[in-house]
């Protein structure tokens, strides 16, 4: 790990200082020659410390995303996928003969190992938003993913609609900047807290945690929000005959959720 400039720059002048030859420096001034060369070393050293830093984490990446059969080397072979190629054989390994990014759906992964079985969840996206592939678009994936698999691996490939979230909440809002039903007061098109969430959820990581805290800390720097009281949240998986109480944290079996319903009070905070 790349030390401080003024780190290295102390182990110059501690060398300089055991040197009786140079006994001469002794000026204090942040401009004194002497100083000044110190501080420059100092400096070209952290630099070239922090390209070792970086060249070592690209090393170390490229390792880990190179060994076969590894959670990361699955997270990466599931972006290669190319809907409507086949894999040809090359002597050791399945590839794509000619590869074709227009093809390559597959936008959104999340790879986990649990209880022994390597859990793929996938989605494309429109627009931007993530969404589950078609039937054909799956079974496509999952041949893909079969053929280049480690023998006696066990996978379970998920691409669902996304997980659903009941949100209620109580808003005490300024009055000044928000009307009754929780528009601003400029523009009736804009409604701040179901804004925050939603932008809560798109930036959870695909397979990522829903935390409770956190969309409450999301709301709380919306416009016009004085203060809030939490009220139901809710969670289920889509096709889940019932939802489930959220009290601190919620993993979507999509990997990724939205809302399917507010049920927000306003009060004026006055």
């Amino acid at each position: 790990m790349a030390r401080e400039i003024a780190t290295i720059k102390q182990a110059i002048i501690d060398a300089k200082n055991a040197d009786v030859n140079l006994n001469a420096l002794t000026s204090t001034s942040q401009t004194a020659i002497w100083n000044l060369w110190a501080y420059i070393v100092a400096v070209a050293i952290y630099t070239m410390e922090v390209l070792w830093d970086t060249f070592r984490a690209d090393l170390e990446t490229l390792a880990a995303e190179s060994i076969p059969g590894t959670i990361r080397w699955y997270f990466r072979q599931a972006f290669n996928f190319q809907y409507g190629d086949t894999l040809t054989w090359d002597g050791d390994r399945f590839s794509y003969a000619v590869v074709d990014t227009d093809k390559q759906i597959i936008k959104r992964v999340a790879v986990s190992d649990v209880s022994g079985q390597v859990r793929i969840k996938v989605a494309k996206e429109t627009s931007g938003v993530p969404v589950k592939l078609a039937s054909a678009e799956l079974s496509a994936f999952q041949s893909y993913m079969g053929q280049i698999k480690f023998a006696g691996t066990n996978l379970s490939i998920i691409s669902y609609d996304p997980d659903l979230l009941n949100v209620g909440l109580t808003i005490y809002y300024d009055p000044l900047l928000l009307a009754t039903a929780g528009s601003l007061i400029t523009d009736s098109a804009v409604f701040p807290v179901e804004d925050a969430v939603n932008d809560y959820l798109a930036a959870i990581e695909f397979g990522g945690i829903f935390n409770v805290i956190n969309m409450i800390d999301a709301i709380q720097v919306a416009a016009g929000v004085a203060d809030l009281e939490l009220g139901t949240i809710e969670g289920k998986a889509a096709g889940a005959s019932a939802f489930t109480t959220i009290t601190h944290e919620y993993e979507a079996t999509a990997g990724y959720m939205t809302v399917d319903t507010f049920t927000i009070t306003y009060t004026a905070n006055v």
